[in-house]
């Protein structure tokens, strides 16, 4: 399996992990609300809080995740309608098309795929060597879905925390940019391809497969650099999320001090 995919198998199991965790705690939320009711009048106030600050705690993680479901429904609908607009705006653009391969009318040099079709520039057809690469390249990602891959990585992504969501996202985009240079090489002379990778990376050329982790792509390419999946950060959410769900069924609720 394919580490873009192990780490993108890895980020929707904690997503589901999560997202149980919420049902156990929305299930829960009526009990424990019927609960601090009814012993709120019949305890004294600091026994009342002792014996209930288990299910404050709850109520407490269950506002924090609600906070994130709702924002991460708000983005991916922003995400998903700007990407819409941006595909219309790409057609607009677009000049001529060849079997899924679209030029597009602009001087900047622009690469990449969308959907199951490649974009490029007109200006990149001008550099032989550079078109060869940009166009192995892109299309690497094609056959693999990676455009996808990643709106729906996204789309999860934005019901976790920015930093968290960040990390795995720079991790997936390395993962997959190696993974298409390694395709590339099997019709490319890897001097030539690394050459072409800076010289892009020098001009400021605004081309997502040449611009972006130059430094680990490159000793990727020439000296076979294997790059690791770093999950440590998934791994304590995950071990925390199921150690707070087992927490939430073992202890429910005190029922009035009883």
């Amino acid at each position: 399996m394919k580490k873009s995919n192990k780490l993108f198998l890895y980020t929707a199991s904690l997503f589901g992990v999560v997202a149980f965790y919420y049902y156990l705690l929305l299930k829960n939320v009526p009990l424990w609300i019927t609960d601090i009711k009814s012993c709120f009048s019949g305890m004294y106030f600091f026994s009342f809080l002792s014996d209930h600050i288990h299910i404050f705690t709850y109520l407490l993680f269950f506002s924090v995740l609600s906070f994130f479901l709702i924002t991460g429904l708000v983005k991916n609908g922003i995400y998903t309608f700007k990407t819409f607009l941006f595909y219309r705006d790409l057609k607009k653009l677009t000049v001529k098309r060849f079997h899924g391969l679209n030029i597009l009318d602009t001087e900047k040099e622009l690469a990449f795929n969308f959907g199951r079709e490649i974009f490029i520039s007109k200006s990149i057809f001008k550099d032989k060597k550079r078109l060869k690469a940009v166009y192995l390249h892109e299309k690497a990602h094609l056959k693999s879905k990676d455009f996808y891959r990643v709106f729906f990585l996204t789309l999860i992504l934005n019901f976790f925390p920015e930093r968290l969501s960040s990390n795995i996202k720079n991790q997936f985009s390395l993962l997959m940019e190696i993974e298409a240079d390694r395709n590339v090489l099997d019709h490319f002379d890897k001097t030539e391809y690394a050459r072409v990778l800076i010289n892009s990376y020098e001009t400021g050329a605004n081309i997502p497969a040449f611009s972006g982790y130059v430094k680990s792509r490159l000793e990727s390419i020439l000296f076979g650099k294997q790059i690791q999946i770093k999950i440590h950060a998934i791994a304590g959410t995950f071990l925390s999320i199921i150690f707070l769900m087992l927490l939430v069924e073992v202890v429910k609720t005190c029922f009035c001090g009883m």
